[in-house]
This record gives C-alpha cells, sequence and structure tokens, in this order.
C-alpha cells in the first residue's frame, strides 16, 4: 500500500494550509512541491495530462482538476495497488516461476524477492525487475 502520512506530516501542511487527510505520501509531497512551485517561481503548475486523466478515470479517480505531479503520484499510487493486489491475489512468493505478460518470447523468470511496492527481482540477475501487475504465475520452482 502507499505510504501513509504520520502525524507530524499532516500537521506540517496544515501548517502550509494544506489538508494532506486523504492523501498518500506521494500525493502529499506533490501538492507541497506544487505549493512551492506556485509561491516561489509564481506560476501555476501544470494541469494533468489527457493521458493521466484517462488513465485515473479506468480506476475512478478523477485527477481533472488535479496538477500534473498530484495525477503522476496518483497514477504511482494506482499502479503500485495494482502490484500488491496481483502479488496478493497470486500469491507470489520466492522460487515461483512468473512469465511477463508482455514477454513476445514467453520467458520464464524465478522470483528472487518482491518488495513493498509489488516490484519483483529474478533469480539471476539484481537487475532483472518487473512490476507483479505484470506477470502470471506459472508454478513453483
Amino acid at each position: 500500500m502507499p505510504r501513509e502520512l504520520t502525524e507530524k506530516q499532516l500537521e506540517f501542511g496544515r501548517k502550509l494550509g494544506l489538508n494532506l487527510e486523504q492523501s498518500s505520501f506521494r500525493v502529499a509531497l506533490a501538492r507541497i512541491n506544487d505549493l512551492i512551485f506556485k509561491e516561489f517561481v509564481g506560476e501555476a503548475p501544470r494541469k494533468p495530462s489527457l493521458n493521466q486523466i484517462k488513465l485515473c478515470k479506468k480506476f475512478g479517480v478523477d485527477v481533472s482538476t488535479e496538477s500534473a505531479k498530484v495525477a503522476e503520484a496518483m497514477v504511482q499510487d494506482i499502479l503500485e495497488n495494482l502490484n500488491i493486489e496481483s502479488v496478493r491475489t497470486q500469491d507470489l512468493k520466492f522460487g515461483d516461476i512468473v512469465k511477463n505478460r508482455h514477454d513476445s518470447i514467453q520467458r520464464h523468470y524465478v522470483i528472487s524477492s518482491i518488495d513493498d511496492s509489488g516490484i519483483v527481482t529474478f533469480q539471476g540477475s539484481d537487475k532483472e525487475k518487473a512490476p507483479a501487475r505484470n506477470l502470471i504465475k506459472i508454478g513453483k520452482k
């Protein structure tokens, strides 16, 4: 799950005039950065892209009135939640054999580790990784 805010972080937001109660850590940080940009640079933050709006809408999140940075944070939260849900529903674990749904060759990989955000590292390489949402469990090693 996306990182939650501490009471100290919520209080900091209140000091800035921001209500961060329903925000994830990423979204809160984006809102704070937008405020700094607006005050320091004197310009309004960029609006979200049409792609950000469409993607979030697919998951029931309206970002049309948010900034591009806040929309990006919300997209990252959605993707992280999809990864975590995939780990849970497929019961992915160390040693499981998986394939990447986007790999045209359909290579098989053995899971070495899964981080808290649902990014899977494969055995034999610290560099080969994939989001759990893109993997299909085949079996166990």
